[in-house]
C-alpha cells in the first residue's frame, strides 16, 4: 500500500473502519479492521504528547502497510503538519524531509544505524521506537547519544502504542485515557482505552499502578524447565553486559529447546559466527551470574536470525 491509497482509505467517508496488518512475530500475519474512532483518538494522545502542530515536521520511513506507518499518516494529517516520505530501508536517509524533524518512528534495526550519525540530535527532536522491545545494549547506545528516544508499548489491535517510556526510565507510562491491570492470575497485562475497549495481551507485566507497568516477557515465550518458569526476555537482561564483552555487536536470544530430562532445555542462540572457545566461556561466566535453573546449558550459532518485517525477531522459528 503507498500513501496515497492510505490517504484515500482515511477519507472515505462511507466506511468507519480501515485494514491493518499483524506483524506475525508470534504466528502468520492476519487482517484486521480497526474503527476510525480509535486510531484517531490514538493519534491525537501522540500529537499531544509530543507538542506537535501545523508547523511540525515527521518523517515517514516504515511501511503504509502496518500499522505504525499508518499512524505516522494520521498524526500528520490529524495535526496539519508536515510529512517526507522515504521508502522503508534499515538505512534511514532522510529523502526529502527538512531539519530538524519533529517526530520520527523506526523499529530497533533502523535506530541502530541511525545512532552511528553524530548530528542526529541536530536533525531530530523526538525518536519513538517500537516493533520489538530494545536490546539492553541498543539501550546503552541511546542513553549515550543525547537523543530523546522514545519506547513505544502496544499492539496492532489498539491502533499503535498506548504507552511510552523514555529511554533511561524504567517503566512505561500510559497515555491519557489508557490504564492497565493485570489478569486474574496477576501475570499477563490487560489494556482498557476509554474505559470501554479492553484488550487481552499475552504479556507478562509487572504492574505499578493503573498507568505505570514493565514487560517481564510472552507467555509464548516462557520456557519451563524442570518445573520452574524461566521468562527469556529477563535472562537477556541479566547477562547483557557478558554477552556484549564477549560479542560486540551480534544479538543473541534465549529460547527452549526439547529435553527428556527437564522437558525444556534453556538454549542460548547467538546471531553470527565465532569461536568456539567463547561459546563456552560464555556458558561459564553466565551459570556464575545467573541462578542455575535459568543458565543455558548449551549455545548454538545462526548466521542470520528469522524477522517479521519491522525486524523483530521470529522466536518461534528458532527452535
Amino acid at each position: 500500500m503507498t500513501v496515497e491509497q492510505f490517504i484515500r482509505e482515511w477519507n472515505d467517508c462511507e466506511s468507519d473502519v480501515i485494514k491493518a496488518h499483524t506483524s506475525g512475530s508470534t504466528g502468520d500475519p492476519k487482517e484486521i479492521l480497526l474503527e476510525k474512532d480509535l486510531v484517531r483518538k490514538s493519534a491525537l494522545r501522540t500529537i499531544r504528547y509530543f507538542g506537535l502542530s501545523s508547523s511540525s515536521r515527521l518523517h515517514l520511513c516504515l511501511s503504509p502497510d502496518y500499522i505504525a506507518g499508518k499512524m505516522m499518516i494520521v498524526r500528520s494529517l490529524l495535526a496539519e503538519a508536515e510529512l517526507s516520505v522515504e521508502e522503508p530501508c534499515n538505512h534511514v536517509s532522510f529523502s526529502g524531509s527538512k531539519f530538524p524533524l519533529d517526530l520520527l518512528a523506526v523499529v530497533p534495526s533502523q535506530l541502530s544505524h541511525l545512532l552511528d550519525d553524530a548530528s542526529l540530535g541536530k536533525k531530530v527532536k523526538n525518536i519513538i521506537v517500537g516493533g520489538s522491545p530494545l536490546s539492553p545494549s541498543l539501550e546503552k547506545k541511546c542513553r549515550q547519544s543525547g537523543v530523546r528516544i522514545v519506547e513505544t508499548y502496544g499492539m496492532t489491535e489498539t491502533a499503535s502504542h498506548i504507552a511510552l517510556r523514555e529511554v533511561g526510565e524504567k517503566y512505561f507510562t500510559t497515555l491519557d485515557g489508557i490504564e492497565v491491570k493485570t489478569d486474574e492470575d496477576g501475570s499477563t497485562l490487560i489494556i482498557v482505552i476509554d474505559g470501554n475497549h479492553v484488550f487481552h495481551t499475552k504479556d507478562v507485566a509487572e504492574v505499578i499502578s493503573d498507568r505505570k507497568f514493565r514487560i517481564l516477557g510472552r507467555t509464548d515465550d516462557a520456557i519451563i524447565t524442570g518445573g520452574l518458569k524461566v521468562h527469556p526476555a529477563l535472562v537477556e537482561r541479566e547477562i547483557s553486559d557478558i554477552m556484549a564483552a564477549l560479542f560486540p555487536g551480534q544479538n543473541f536470544v534465549i529460547a527452549g529447546s526439547e529435553d527428556e530430562k527437564w522437558v525444556n532445555r534453556v538454549t542460548l542462540i547467538v546471531e553470527g559466527q565465532t569461536e568456539k572457545l567463547k561459546g563456552t566461556l560464555a556458558l561459564k561466566r553466565i551459570r556464575e551470574a545467573v541462578e542455575a535453573y535459568k543458565a543455558p546449558k548449551e549455545i548454538t550459532f545462526i548466521e542470520k536470525f528469522p524477522r517479521t518485517e519491522s525486524g523483530k525477531i521470529v522466536r518461534r522459528l528458532l527452535i
